[in-house]
């Protein structure tokens, strides 16, 4: 058993590209990253670009967290919410019972396949700490920072990817509420007895603040925050102009069979679509 986790932890550790956001090959000559005054780094259409197509496409954001409110009734890894009376591809009409992981009580899973990947991916660095804080949990966002704390700490995170997080405009020369997100890093630092430094986390809690996305579900929108460069850079204008669409939900005619989805469809979390023709 222990040659197959080892096994696994190096498969995830050696995660391609495709785990992160992409810019869809058809729009990379389309697609420029620009510096702009007071905002940061964006990504900007060089042409036309239309609604009707998908210009960035995500296979699974590592680094999100559920909302608190959220964690009773969503499956810890695919997100999918069983409170629901929609129809849902694949699972139907039918309430999932979700499986609570036994170390922490605060994880929950729809089936045995997603709690082995969450826990090979990151929920085994973060169990124990839930478990600590399982009456008094810290926020999505807090969350989410610890994750990419703990992920760093022991070395799973991908050398680029850190760069591309740690890189993210934050504004914290600008910011006023320093102080108080000082003593949120420091409580990240304890909870995840972390050797990063206050600084870096109080850096990643202000890149997060100002560069995190909603988490999509398939039900019901938004159930916490994520976290990828790319996406921060596309949706950094501080005027939103993309809309994060999952494959099995249209935005138009509701719930698409699962039939009707493409191989590439079924193993893409998200898509990013203009909200208007830029």
């Amino acid at each position: 058993m222990a040659e197959l986790d080892s096994l696994i932890d190096s498969m995830i550790q050696q995660r391609s590209t495709s785990d992160v956001a992409s810019i869809n090959d058809e729009y990379k000559s389309e697609i420029d990253i620009r510096q702009t005054f007071s905002k940061g780094q964006g990504v900007f259409a060089k042409h036309f670009l239309s609604v009707k197509h998908a210009i960035c496409s995500l296979s699974y954001p590592t680094m999100m967290a559920i909302d608190s409110d959220a964690l009773q009734k969503t499956c810890y890894r695919c997100l999918l919410v069983t409170a629901t009376k929609l129809p849902l591809p694949e699972y139907g009409r039918v309430s999932k019972e979700l499986k609570t992981c036994s170390g922490c009580h605060i994880a929950r899973f729809c089936d045995k396949a997603c709690q082995v990947k969450a826990w090979h991916a990151y929920h085994k660095y973060e169990c124990a700490v839930f478990k600590k804080r399982q009456h008094n949990l810290p926020s999505a966002i807090l969350r989410a920072v610890m994750r990419i704390v703990l992920l760093k700490d022991r070395d799973v995170l991908p050398s680029d990817e850190w760069r591309r997080i740690i890189s993210l405009t934050s504004h914290e020369q600008v910011s006023r509420v320093r102080s108080n997100l000082t003593d949120m890093a420091e409580g990240i630092k304890h909870l995840a007895q972390s050797k990063m430094s206050v600084e870096t986390i109080q850096r990643l809690l202000f890149v997060m603040k100002f560069n995190a996305t909603e988490l999509p579900t398939p039900v019901y929108g938004s159930a916490g925050v994520m976290l990828d460069p790319l996406v921060a850079k596309i949706n950094h204008s501080c005027e939103p102009n993309v809309s994060i669409h999952r494959p099995q939900q249209t935005m138009i005619s509701g719930w698409t069979d699962s039939t009707q989805l493409s191989e590439d469809e079924r193993k893409t979390f998200i898509h990013l679509v203009p909200l208007r023709d830029i």
